[in-house]
C-alpha cells in the first residue's frame, strides 16, 4: 500500500509539472502575440487592436415627436369612433368597467388614456414624453403656458386645473390642464393635459 500511495504521489507530481510547463508555454504564446501586434503598429504595419464598438442610440416605443394638437394626436382625431380608433392602433385594454358613461381605456403610440362616449372619441389624456404641438408639457411652467396660449386660456376655477381653448378641434373641445398648485401662479407646474370634447359629461 504504502509502494502505491508514493507512485499516486510521483503521478501528481508529474502532472503538475506538466501543466506548469504548459501554461508557461501558453504565456509565452501570448506575449509573443502582443508584442508582434505592438511592433506592426508602431511600424506602419496593419494595426492588430480591436476595433471601438459603438451603441446606437435608440427610441423607446410612442417616443417619436407624437405631439397634441387642437385636432388630436396624428391620425388620432377627436370625435372619431372606437372602431377606426383601434385600426388605427391607439388604443389598448378597457380600464373600467362596463356600464360607466364613458368606456376608458389605456392608449398606445404616445397616448395615456382614451375616453369614448358612445363610441366616439371624446378625451386624449398625454403622458409625460407626450408634448402639446407648441412645444408646452407635463413639467412646464403655467407662465410658458400663457406666454404660448395668451387669450386662449380661461379663468382660473381654484381647483388646480385651468383650460385652453381648441379652436381648430373638429368638435367643440378644449384642453384640460392640471397644475401642481390650487390656483396658477407663474411658477406653477403642469401635472396633467388633456384634449377633451365640452360634451364629455364623464370628465370633469
Amino acid at each position: 500500500m504504502t509502494r502505491t500511495v508514493g507512485g499516486a504521489k510521483a503521478g501528481a507530481a508529474a502532472m503538475g509539472v506538466r501543466s506548469g510547463a504548459i501554461i508557461v508555454a501558453a504565456l509565452v504564446s501570448v506575449a509573443a502575440l502582443a508584442a508582434a501586434a505592438w511592433g506592426a503598429s508602431n511600424s506602419g504595419g496593419t494595426s492588430t487592436s480591436r476595433p471601438v464598438v459603438t451603441t446606437p442610440v435608440t427610441t423607446l416605443p410612442g417616443v417619436r415627436a407624437a405631439t397634441l394638437s387642437d385636432t388630436g394626436l396624428g391620425d388620432l382625431k377627436l370625435g372619431v369612433s372606437l372602431k377606426k380608433a383601434k385600426a388605427l392602433g391607439f388604443v389598448g385594454n378597457r380600464a373600467n368597467e362596463a356600464g360607466e358613461p364613458c368606456s376608458q381605456y389605456t392608449g398606445k403610440k404616445g397616448i395615456k388614456y382614451l375616453w369614448f362616449t358612445q363610441g366616439h372619441l371624446a378625451i386624449i389624456d398625454i403622458p409625460k414624453r407626450t408634448r402639446m404641438n407648441t412645444g408646452i408639457g407635463i413639467g412646464s411652467t403655467f407662465q410658458q403656458l400663457h406666454d404660448v396660449y395668451g387669450d386662449r386660456i380661461g379663468p382660473d376655477d381654484g381647483n388646480a386645473r385651468i383650460y385652453v381653448s381648441a379652436p381648430e378641434a373638429p368638435v367643440k373641445a378644449q384642453y384640460r390642464i392640471g397644475l401642481d398648485t390650487e390656483t396658477a401662479f407663474r411658477d406653477s407646474k403642469i401635472v396633467e393635459i388633456a384634449l377633451q370634447s365640452t360634451d364629455a359629461a364623464c370628465y370633469e
